[in-house]
């Protein structure tokens, strides 16, 4: 009985925000009141009020930034699917500050997938990147990005602070890449990128498997994206003619 009252008390605090939440008293983008503050609020235990947030997160009413607390959460970034959308117009766009770091750089053999993907040989060395990408300074996707080696030497030493890869190549390399295909499924986070994106177990991630060409239709990469669920909408324009939409996430 105890354990019932204890799940009935979790679930009406968490009501109580979110009416809060609808009423204002909590707007987008906006700090929650910090668990001890809540538990003196509502008279319960730390552990009730995690509970209550704990749901909230499941339901994507709030996200939470470690070492800094709960946050409402703002109306997701319709994220559009194009051949051309870049990440930082687009979030710019948005009116929202875009970020990104680059967290590992590595030359690697191409694996067989890759290869096929960039048409390269075996035994083709490919830069990976993997990049953490940011809005107003919180964790939005992580990225996977695979170029061949060969065409963009010294890429990685051209990288600094917060950075377009795709101005990187336009300035540097003049290659301005159009997405030819993109592969859309869902996963759970693993606990790296837990961590990375400050996720928990439950939270679901957008994967977005996409090649990229350059004018000749070359391909210039190849990019696994992991982005949060709960803060980014996937959305695909179809065009007029009848063909396959164009695809494209970054």
């Amino acid at each position: 009985m105890q354990q019932k009252s204890q799940i009935a008390r979790y679930q009406q605090i968490s009501r109580v925000l979110v009416d809060q939440i609808v009423a204002g008293l909590y707007p987008s983008g906006s700090r929650l009141p910090s668990e001890q503050a809540l538990s003196l609020q509502f008279e319960v235990n730390r552990h009730t009020v995690r509970e209550a947030l704990r749901e909230l997160k499941n339901e994507g009413s709030i996200y939470s930034v470690r070492g800094k607390g709960h946050f409402v959460t703002a109306n997701k970034i319709i994220y559009p699917l194009s051949d051309k959308v870049r990440f930082t117009q687009n979030i710019l766009e948005a009116n929202l500050c875009p970020g990104a770091k680059l967290l590992h750089v590595t030359t690697q053999e191409a694996s067989v997938e890759i290869g096929t993907k960039l048409k390269l040989k075996a035994d083709e060395a490919v830069l990976r990147l993997e990049i953490l990408r940011t809005v107003n300074n919180v964790p939005f996707s992580v990225a996977s990005s695979y170029l061949p080696a060969a065409r963009f030497q010294g890429l990685d030493q051209l990288i600094s602070g917060s950075f377009s890869l795709y101005a990187l190549l336009k300035k540097h390399f003049q290659v301005e890449p159009l997405r030819q295909e993109s592969l859309i499924e869902t996963c759970l986070p693993d606990s790296r990128e837990m961590q990375l994106l400050q996720v928990s177990a439950r939270h679901p991630l957008l994967v977005i498997r996409s090649t990229a060409c350059d004018k000749n239709l070359c391909p210039v990469e190849y990019v696994v994206t992991r982005t949060r669920g709960d803060l980014g909408c996937l959305a695909i324009h179809f065009n007029n003619s009848g063909s396959q939409p164009e695809c494209q996430e970054r």
